[in-house]
C-alpha cells in the first residue's frame, strides 16, 4: 500500500511500514512504523512515529506521537507532543500537553497540567500538578496539590505533603 494511502486491518513489515492513517494492527519486525496521519489500534516496532493522534497501544524502543495520545506508550523513549490520556512506561517519558494519567520511568517530564502519578528517578512537571510524585528528585515549577516523596522535592507552590531529605517550596500550604 503506498505511503499516501490509509489502511484498515493488519500491516506486517520487515524493516519499514508507512501509511497515512492506520486502523488496526501494525507490526514492523526490525524497523519503523510511520503514519503521517492518525493511528487507532496497536503499533509494534523498534521505532514508531505518528505525526497525528494515536488511540491504543504503542510499543517500541522509541515511540513518538505528534498530537494527542490516548492509551499506553511503552518503550525506552516515549514522546507525546500533545495531550496524553493514559500512561507512559519507559526509561524516558515526555509529554508536551495536559496529562491525566501516569508516567513511570527513569526520567518523566510534562509541560502542562498533570493529574495522576509520576514515578521515577527524576520527575519534572512544568505546569500545575495534582496527584503524587515519587522519585529521587521531584521538581514542579508550578503548583502541586498532593504529595511529593523523594530525596529532593521542589515546588513553586505546595498544597499537601513533601516528604524527603531536602524539601523546598516557594509557598507552602501543608507539611514538609
Amino acid at each position: 500500500v503506498p505511503e499516501t494511502e490509509s489502511i484498515k486491518g493488519v500491516s506486517l513489515g520487515l524493516v519499514y511500514a508507512a501509511n497515512k492513517d492506520v486502523t488496526g494492527f501494525s507490526w514492523v519486525f526490525f524497523g519503523v512504523n510511520k503514519a503521517s496521519g492518525d493511528v487507532k489500534g496497536v503499533e509494534l516496532g523498534l521505532g514508531n512515529w505518528v505525526e497525528g493522534s494515536f488511540n491504543g497501544w504503542q510499543d517500541g524502543f522509541v515511540n513518538h506521537v505528534g498530537t494527542r495520545f490516548v492509551g499506553l506508550q511503552s518503550g525506552i523513549v516515549n514522546i507525546t507532543k500533545g495531550d496524553l490520556t493514559g500512561a507512559q512506561l519507559g526509561a524516558v517519558n515526555w509529554a508536551e500537553g495536559y496529562v491525566p494519567g501516569a508516567q513511570l520511568g527513569l526520567f518523566n517530564y510534562s509541560t502542562e497540567g498533570f493529574i495522576g502519578f509520576q514515578g521515577g528517578a527524576v520527575n519534572v512537571s512544568k505546569g500545575e500538578f495534582s496527584g503524587a510524585a515519587l522519585g529521587i528528585v521531584n521538581y514542579a515549577e508550578g503548583s502541586v496539590k498532593g504529595f511529593q516523596g523523594g530525596i529532593v522535592n521542589s515546588a513553586g507552590e505546595m498544597h499537601g505533603l513533601q516528604l524527603g531529605l531536602v524539601n523546598y517550596a516557594k509557598s507552602l500550604d501543608g507539611l514538609q
